[in-house]
């Protein structure tokens, strides 16, 4: 017996023509201050909002209090009209800040919570998943 699966890529209407929702290549991390990414992730959820996904890692030393500038959004599509400052809770009691730009730089900043460990990953690197939602129309 052979099973089969499939799964539909959604497709959302933006100016009246059809598009895929998500796009794993419109983020660039800021490389020239160590900042490197393992995933990326856009995708318009409704008309007016985007669904961010990120996992970032850095293997300098960083103060997390402090907000750095991780890299920028390059799809327009994505862009906000104004700021945008979201938080979330990366576990509890953790919570970090995320600023996105009308021109797509991004900042994030943690707000309370223990200083983050680095990885097990070769080298060390320091390891911060991020997923939030930003309005952008």
């Amino acid at each position: 017996m052979v099973a089969f699966g499939f799964i539909s890529k959604p497709n959302v209407i933006k100016n009246g023509t059809i598009s895929p929702m998500a796009d794993t290549s419109s983020f660039t991390p800021n490389a020239k201050k160590g900042w490197g990414t393992l995933s990326s992730y856009l995708n318009q959820v409704s008309p007016d909002s985007v669904e961010f996904g990120l996992i970032l890692k850095q293997s300098g030393s960083v103060t997390w209090g402090t907000e750095q500038f991780v890299g920028t959004i390059t799809n327009k599509n994505f862009l906000p009209k104004k700021i945008q400052k979201v938080s979330y809770d990366l576990y509890r009691n953790n919570t970090w800040s995320v600023t996105i730009s009308s021109d797509g730089l991004c900042y994030i900043s943690q707000l309370r919570g223990d200083v983050l460990k680095t990885s097990t990953l070769p080298g060390s690197p320091f390891v911060l998943p991020v997923k939030v939602r930003y309005k952008n129309n």
